[in-house]
């Protein structure tokens, strides 16, 4: 286990450029946990003890809106660091983070993740810029709720998602994550029945492909129009 977690951090982006001894140093302040399929690793408004680092499987970042749906922000895929915006002063989580599939995370106390950002200046710098990036994209995203309607919203997150998850085969770009219509409409916070429509909307016009729970897009150009 010990060897496999150090081939692990050592294998992250974020964690790449440090010597093999802080690695070790790494190793020895992280435990490994297995979440289980819906479990939560954090709630809003818990004490933002830990930061987190996904080993495998698939974690889900959402907020909870006023109306009760849910909102889900972003999705983490293994290699990706969350928590990390509890690192502010007296911060507590302010999103919850649920695994969609059985996963395995690296938790490290606050206080020893400050000091290995203090002993290693660019490592802080990186984090920084990684705070930044999610802070702008939840900025963008809240943009979108607020400001387009359900066809835009959802040709929006399409869009995001064949950047993220694309592959391009003979049909167009396929997304390799799998969205019921319930896990599109939390990312644009909607409800199941609304996004229902809209895909139909977006298949009959020529623009999408859906089976299995996987998407296909047809045609980029008229999403970006949309």
């Amino acid at each position: 286990m010990r060897r496999d977690k150090v081939w692990y951090l050592k294998r992250m982006d974020l964690f790449k450029d440090l010597p093999h001894e802080e690695i070790e140093r790494i190793e020895r302040a992280t435990k490994m946990r297995k979440v289980c399929r819906k479990e939560h690793i954090f709630v809003p408004g818990g004490e933002g003890r830990f930061v987190y680092f996904l080993k495998s499987g698939r974690v889900r970042l959402y907020r909870r809106l006023r109306d009760g749906k849910e909102w889900t922000i972003d999705y983490l895929e293994p290699g990706d660091i969350f928590g990390e915006l509890s690192l502010l002063e007296g911060q507590t989580y302010d999103t919850a983070a649920q695994a969609v599939e059985e996963s395995c995370v690296c938790l490290m106390e606050k206080r020893d993740f400050e000091d290995l950002l203090k002993r290693y200046p660019p490592l802080a710098v990186k984090i920084t810029r990684l705070m930044g990036f999610r802070i702008r994209k939840i900025e963008s995203r809240i943009e979108d709720l607020l400001y387009r309607d359900v066809p835009r919203k959802l040709a929006a997150v399409l869009i995001r998602l064949a950047g993220e998850y694309g592959v391009k085969d003979s049909r167009g770009i396929l997304l390799r994550i799998r969205l019921s219509h319930s896990d599109i409409a939390k990312l644009i916070g909607s409800s199941r029945e609304t996004v229902t429509l809209a895909m139909k909307e977006l298949r009959d016009r020529g623009l999408i492909e859906v089976a299995e729970r996987r998407i296909v897009i047809k045609d980029l150009h008229a999403l970006e129009a949309l």
